[in-house]
């Protein structure tokens, strides 16, 4: 994954969304396929929790992670690196033309860090693709983003992500069932 240094960074980090309730109405259905189910044995394999955020604010940090994630192909600096990159999307002008760019690269970051047994990167980019296919259903792309949001629900629920994982996948439509349409 190739980033270059971007210019100042918004404040707020905020890809994982809360989503909606564990109980009542709001509970997803079961599972009878198993297809969005944790797996004990691939659980097992799954990687720390990121530390604390980096300040993304500071260039000198960012450009670090960045560095780090491309020469040293390290997965947490991959994880935060697109934490970062995801920053700067989030204050870009829908017409901005470096908009594609930091979509490429955050969807990459976080899905090498999910590659690499990071449930949190199998979530963001999981929840990054969604709302992109919220804000533009019609994309060209949007067969490629949804089977990003199930593989990274599903993977995130494989790798023992309850709720963020699991519970979206089902939620997602993401199991393969019949009365449930995909994307919803």
């Amino acid at each position: 994954m190739k980033q270059s240094t971007y210019g100042a960074l918004a404040l707020v980090l905020a890809m994982t969304a809360a989503c909606g309730s564990r109980g009542g109405a709001n509970e997803p259905e079961q599972d009878v396929e198993g297809k969005c189910k944790t797996d004990p044995a691939i659980a097992a394999t799954r990687a720390a929790t990121p530390g604390e955020s980096p300040n993304c604010l500071d260039a000198a940090v960012y450009q670090g992670l960045s560095d780090t994630c491309n020469a040293e192909h390290d997965p947490v600096a991959c994880y935060f690196a697109s934490s970062c990159v995801l920053v700067q999307y989030a204050s870009l002008a829908d017409d901005d033309p470096e908009r594609g760019l930091h979509e490429t690269a955050i969807m990459e970051g976080y899905g090498f860090a999910c590659a690499n047994q990071i449930a949190e990167g199998c979530v963001n980019r999981a929840s990054f693709a969604e709302e992109l296919l919220k804000a533009h259903p019609d994309r060209p792309d949007a067969a490629t983003l949804q089977a990003a949001v199930c593989d990274g629900y599903r993977t995130a629920c494989e790798l023992g992500i309850e709720w963020d994982g699991c519970g979206r996948c089902i939620a997602g439509g993401c199991t393969g069932l019949t009365d449930q349409p995909a994307g919803s």
